[in-house]
Order: C-alpha cells, then sequence, then structure tokens
C-alpha cells in the first residue's frame, strides 16, 4: 500500500486489489481503520463512478468520536484508490470534493 499527498488536504492510498472488488476493498479498509484508529462502521455512504471505475464514499469518526473523516475509494484495472481528508462538521461538503478529485482520474497504459 502506498500513501502521497493529493492537494486540497487530500491524502491518497492505493493499493494492489487481486479482483475489482468495490465491496471487498471497502471492507478491508474498514476492517483496517478500526483496528488501527478505532473509527466506527462508515456512514452517509454513497456510490458513484469515477469514468468506468465504481466508488463509493462515506465518512467516519475515528479516535473515539474526536476525529471525523470523509473517505472515497475507487477500483479498476487491478488496484483500488482511497482518497480521505478531515472532514469535521462538514463531511457531506468533504464527500463532494473527493468525487470530485477521483473523478478527474484517469488510467492510462504505461509509456
Amino acid at each position: 500500500m502506498g500513501r502521497a499527498g493529493a492537494g486540497s488536504g487530500f491524502f491518497l492510498v492505493m493499493s494492489p486489489t487481486p479482483e475489482d472488488d468495490l465491496q471487498g476493498f471497502l471492507d478491508e479498509l474498514v476492517e483496517k481503520y478500526a483496528s488501527w484508529h478505532a473509527c466506527t462502521p462508515p456512514t452517509a455512504v454513497r456510490e458513484f463512478s469515477a469514468g468506468e471505475m465504481p466508488g463509493v464514499t462515506y465518512q467516519q469518526a475515528c479516535a473515539g468520536g474526536r476525529e471525523q473523516f470523509a473517505r472515497a475509494i475507487v477500483v479498476g484495472e487491478g488496484h483500488g484508490i482511497l482518497v480521505f481528508t478531515e472532514a469535521g462538521a462538514s463531511g457531506g461538503v468533504k464527500q463532494d470534493e473527493l468525487i470530485a478529485f477521483l473523478q478527474g482520474l484517469e488510467w492510462t497504459e504505461p509509456r
């Protein structure tokens, strides 16, 4: 799993997925964030697409509810991509911003 800053206060994580399994990638992330940071199950879950890639966005409270995050994931071409940011009280707005960011991505062939 690789992680990098993605501008606009977003963090981007990319991970290989054996199949383009959106639900499986979501389940994996929810389990990891619960064990790493005591995050709650996802709330405000919405599906979207980024080109040909299926995606889902959601919110999570972590660290005993002291931190609120908006997250969005897509899967395609054997990879899963997660972008997330601190959301505070503006979780829905942050979700929309994450979707717009992911909808700007395009898979291309390596050069």
